[in-house]
Order: C-alpha cells, then sequence, then structure tokens
C-alpha cells in the first residue's frame, strides 16, 4: 500500500465502552488507545457491530482492490470506473 497516506492496517475494532468503539491499528499493543485511528458511535444499536467492523476492514479492501489487476478483468467499463473511483476516494484524492 506504498500510495496511500492512511494509517497502514491492519485495523481492529475494540470496544471500551458500553456506545463506543475504538479504531486502531492491531499490531500496536502498547495500551488501548495507541495507535487509536476513530472512535465510532452509533445510534441504531443493530448497526454498531457492522460498521465497526466495516470500518475496521477499510485497509484489507484496500488492499484486495488494488491486488486486483483492473484493467484485466472481465467487468463492466462501469464496475471498473466504480473500483477506480473507490482506491481514489481512499487515498484521499476524491470526497
Amino acid at each position: 500500500m506504498s500510495d496511500t497516506k492512511f494509517t497502514p492496517g491492519p485495523w481492529v475494532a475494540v470496544k471500551v465502552g458500553h456506545d463506543k468503539t475504538l479504531i486502531r491499528q492491531a499490531r500496536d499493543c502498547s495500551g488501548i488507545e495507541a495507535g487509536y485511528i476513530g472512535e465510532v458511535y452509533c445510534s441504531r444499536p443493530s448497526r454498531y457491530k457492522p460498521n465497526t467492523a466495516l470500518i475496521a476492514a477499510a485497509p484489507d479492501l484496500y488492499e484486495a482492490l488494488s491486488r486486483c489487476k483492473l484493467d484485466s478483468l472481465n467487468m463492466t467499463f462501469a464496475d471498473l470506473e466504480f473500483c477506480k473511483a473507490a482506491m481514489a476516494k481512499a487515498r484521499g484524492e476524491t470526497s
């Protein structure tokens, strides 16, 4: 992931309270808030775990997309453009 500026993965979700989860680097074990990336709060309890899982998986999802040979896959042009846009968004090049 040499073209990225975000905190390298893997990331993990660590529940630190009833309604608070920290997202942090998995390999930094020096403390609960070490490698701290962000906090997740969710007003809908049924979406809390899925949201934190998705956020924690972001670096892995980026890596998976970056390993795809996007120009040689058998996909539609729209699929290809969607993948390229997602990669650009993850790099902070678009909003």
